[in-house]
């Protein structure tokens, strides 16, 4: 039960906020009903926090089960790049992301790829979506153009099924 006093202190508290207009408020996290297409304009609003109209097509919708992969330049050709697809590296560290909305998960991967030393292989658990409204894959997809057009990233392919299989992906970077 809130007491009058809770609710002095409170109004106290945030007397001097200034309300967000409506148009820096951006809901990312609810795609009832919506195509791929605007599913993909949603992931490319959550990663430019524009109010700008959003060009469709920008970030491509991922499935669910789908094998996301690529490699930066002559990377393919490595033996690097055919480990990573076996799944003979094992990652250093796990970023698991599942029930993150897409902010959140842009955070998380923004501020992780913002260290000056980055481990070699990473784990990012994204999920399926399999829990998602109408089972969209959005973090996946979301993860998958992210990593894309990191320039630390050098390569990227969903785990064999002892790392997650489909719901997650190894990454290696330039460390």
């Amino acid at each position: 039960m809130i007491t009058d006093n809770d609710k002095s202190l409170f109004f106290k508290a945030v007397k001097d906020v200034t309300p967000l207009k409506k148009s820096n408020i951006h809901t990312t996290h609810t795609h009832k009903n919506k195509t791929p297409q605007q599913v993909s304009a949603a992931i490319y609003h959550a990663t430019h926090h524009t109010s700008t109209p959003i060009e469709p097509g920008i970030a491509q919708y991922v499935e669910g089960e789908a094998i996301i992969k690529y490699a930066r330049g002559n990377f393919a050709n490595t033996q690097a790049y055919a480990n990573l697809k076996k799944g003979l590296i094992n990652p250093e560290q796990t970023i698991d992301l599942h029930n993150y909305t897409l902010l959140e998960a842009q955070h998380t991967l923004t501020q992780f790829f913002a260290q000056s030393k980055l481990p070699y292989c990473i784990r990012i658990v994204h999920g399926k979506g399999l829990h998602s409204t109408n089972g969209h894959a959005l973090l996946k997809s979301f993860v998958a153009e992210f990593l894309h057009n990191h320039p630390s990233v050098l390569a990227y392919h969903s785990c064999a099924s002892k790392h997650g299989g489909t719901g997650a992906v190894l990454v290696i970077t330039k460390s």
